[in-house]
């Protein structure tokens, strides 16, 4: 569990990083990191997992990191897609034409307004990494031997599968059991979209106050505009 939280955690951080800050800024840049993450997500995830862990120290940190760092490439353009969608809106158009920074704009305008995106990749990331890392150990190329881990248990009950088969039987269900877990989540997903939709957010209102401010503003320029002509 300390690596599904941790690695999910690190992984939702670099795809903020990467994917808000790609569509927010747009243009070539946003071009050229979403080359590099094409090119990211054609190589098998496993594949890049099992080359890295080969190099560096099998540790509990190690593992976290690797996994956070990784996957979190992967959920950018997710994270892209939603600040994109956010941005094309009123009072981001208002807040930049008031002078708002635009690492302020993004942080409190953007950032808290995609965050049904946010924890829906949360939730599911949780899964997936547990899954991703119970299959390193199982190879032996994740967290060493006397670390708590299903993929160690597993691992290590191989050689008495016929004497006494329960010391893999209750991990691997409970890798069944947390995988069908997951797949219940992504079944049930679909209605946090109205909510995105509707923005929720601090930002629910913002259209109808916008509306009352543009009447304002015509209640106070009509009688000029009289004037004039």
């Amino acid at each position: 569990m300390q690596i599904g939280i941790g690695a999910t955690l690190l992984n939702t951080v670099v795809s903020i990083l990467i994917g808000a800050t790609s569509g927010f800024l747009g243009g070539k840049t946003d071009m050229i990191v979403q080359r590099f993450v094409d090119v990211w997500m054609s190589i098998p995830g496993f594949v890049i997992l099992l080359t890295v862990m080969t190099i560096l120290p099998r540790s509990l940190l190690t593992m976290i990191m690797v996994l956070g760092i990784t996957g979190g490439i992967g959920g950018a353009r997710l994270v892209r897609s939603a600040v994109i969608a956010i941005k094309s809106n009123t009072y981001i158009s208002a807040s930049d034409a008031i002078g708002c920074s635009p690492v302020r704009i993004l942080l409190v305008h953007i950032i808290p307004n995609i965050m049904p995106t946010l924890i829906i990749m949360f939730t599911l990331g949780i899964g997936g990494n547990i899954l991703a890392e119970a299959g390193l150990s199982f190879l032996g190329f994740g967290l060493p031997p006397g670390v708590p881990s299903w993929g160690v248990l597993i691992n290590s009950s191989q050689a008495y599968l016929q004497t006494d088969p329960q010391l893999a039987l209750w991990p691997g269900l409970a890798l069944r059991w947390q995988s069908r877990y997951e797949h219940v989540w992504r079944q049930h997903q679909g209605p946090s979209r109205p909510a995105l939709e509707r923005r929720v957010g601090r930002y629910a209102l913002s259209d109808k106050k916008l509306n009352e401010l543009k009447e304002i503003l015509r209640e106070k320029l009509l009688p000029v505009s009289k004037f004039s002509i």
